[in-house]
């Protein structure tokens, strides 16, 4: 269930319109593996990762390891 190459282009030009061109998005879960059904759409942009008031929960760490820069 990967997105296709024109879903990857709508996300990543979408959060670079918003939070600038230099922001990295990171697609992570079952949508980055083709053998499983996916449901929802999880990213992470590295924005987020970098906000002083986050709390840095063990999900970023999952995504990190495990998701694919768009």
């Amino acid at each position: 269930m990967y997105p296709t190459p024109l879903q990857i282009d709508h996300i990543r030009s979408t959060a670079h319109e918003l939070l600038g061109e230099s922001e990295r998005v990171t697609l992570f879960g079952s949508r980055v593996r083709d053998d499983l059904k996916g449901g929802d759409v999880n990213l992470i942009v590295d924005v987020v990762l970098k906000a002083p008031n986050l709390l840095q929960q063990p999900i970023h760490d999952i995504a990190r390891q495990t998701g694919i820069l768009l």
